[in-house]
């Protein structure tokens, strides 16, 4: 099973800059192909996805929407492009993680 000292040695990064890019921490000012090679990386090893913050908080579309319901109640002052807005980040945020978490020859829903 690979550890994130594993994967920060494979893509030559700090163990706790790895850390933060595979918990999705939103305050961390790097580029999406880092990003996107620490996830590869990560897959390729064997790392234990399913472990992440996002996985584990976001196991299946039910939850998905439960999420985004209770984000749009807590906001009633949203209007209709906020919600909007909102949901294409959602959107963009889950198709981000669904290809880095998932290995390739798999087929897409």
């Amino acid at each position: 099973m690979a550890t994130i000292k594993d994967i920060a040695a494979r893509v030559g990064l700090d163990e706790e800059l790895v850390r933060r890019i595979l918990s999705e921490d939103p305050k961390l000012g790097v580029e999406r192909d880092v990003k996107d090679k620490v996830f590869t990386t990560a897959r390729e090893l064997g790392y234990d996805l399913t472990k992440l913050r996002f996985g584990k908080k976001l196991r299946d579309r039910g939850d998905i929407v439960k999420l985004i319901i209770e984000q749009v109640e807590s906001n009633k002052e949203w209007g209709r492009e906020e919600i909007l807005a909102h949901l294409r980040y959602v959107l963009d945020l889950t198709s981000r993680h669904h290809k880095r978490a998932m290995p390739t020859d798999m087929p897409e829903e």
